[in-house]
């Protein structure tokens, strides 16, 4: 099975940061709510108990809009950036993925890759993508490639027999 679609900076860009969420460790996110309720909540009640009134007030409503708007924005920029500098023509050309009982292989302007079922660790979806984890790398395919959900489906259940019988095999 083979599929061509034009890649989406936009898309990786949310599916990148969705994952980085997803394997966010415990320790960093309550390392994080820590320092939240920290510059959130406590040093400006200290400020509105010490009669400071207005500057806690301003220190709340601070830190509520870096959390709210500022740190999303920065970091989804800092991971905009990065994909601009290391794939700068990343949407000029067509990506053409096929799938057969070998594995899995990747062609974009001009590079292939090719990456054997007993590589492939997981094949997931989504945010509008399916995912081929073969650690270190991760290839992505984009649903706007198929004609309908039907057609999605069936590739994605090829991958997955392909990659079932890859793993009986070994």
């Amino acid at each position: 099975m083979k599929v061509t679609f034009r890649p989406s900076r936009e898309e990786h860009i949310e599916f990148l940061l969705e994952r980085q969420k997803q394997r966010q460790s415990k320790a960093t996110n309550y390392i994080l709510w820590l320092f939240l309720i920290f510059n959130i909540w406590i040093v400006p009640g200290i400020l509105i108990y010490w009669e400071r009134v207005w500057t806690g007030l301003a220190a709340f409503a601070l830190n509520l809009v870096l959390v709210l708007f500022v740190w999303p924005s920065q970091q989804k920029g800092s991971v905009r950036k990065h994909f601009e500098n290391s794939w700068p023509e990343l949407e000029k050309f067509d990506c053409e993925i096929e799938i057969n009982e070998l594995g899995l292989s990747c062609e974009h302007a001009g590079n292939k890759s090719f990456y054997p079922w007993r590589n492939i660790e997981a094949i997931g979806s989504m945010l509008g993508q399916i995912s081929f984890e073969a650690d270190p790398a991760t290839v992505l395919l984009s649903k706007r490639a198929f004609a309908d959900k039907q057609a999605e489906e069936d590739f994605i259940q090829q991958a997955q027999e392909y990659k079932t019988a890859a793993q009986t095999k070994s």
